[in-house]
């Protein structure tokens, strides 16, 4: 089993704490890691291999990263809640990529659990920003 699985389940656990704390940084850190992870792996197995969709997957995943980068901000506006909610879109649809293609990992049976948690997340922040749940704060 390849150790890096134990830092992913790590990165996923630090996004559930920061949902569950409601603290957008926290959240945020454990995105914009695993991403930087899955980048690093996949641009080494491109390296490698010369396999385009580990290059695709790599840049897909960076993308994730560049939007999740944790920034300590006041989010104090309508705009800023409904950009929030964008990038919790995003997120989801860039981690339904791991569900939907498992085979695109190099452990695909544990990394469609994680990529299901991670897509799911952000649905869940959707929620909870839509409905007031989440304060945007002042």
């Amino acid at each position: 089993m390849n150790p890096l699985i134990f830092v992913v389940i790590g990165l996923c656990l630090l996004s559930v704490i920061g949902l569950v704390k409601k603290n957008r940084e926290i959240f945020l850190t454990g995105y914009f890691i695993y991403g930087l992870l899955v980048f690093g792996v996949e641009i080494n197995q491109f390296i490698n291999e010369n396999n385009e969709t580990s290059l695709f997957v790599a840049f897909l995943w960076l993308i994730q990263s560049i939007l999740a980068v944790p920034v300590k901000a006041k989010y104090d506006s309508l705009t800023v809640m409904k950009d929030r909610i964008k990038i919790c879109l995003s997120f989801s649809v860039i981690n339904l990529t791991g569900v939907i293609l498992p085979d695109i990992s190099p452990m695909p049976g544990v990394t469609c659990y994680i990529h299901s948690v991670m897509a799911i997340l952000p649905l869940v922040v959707i929620f909870l920003l839509s409905s007031g749940k989440i304060k945007m704060e002042k």
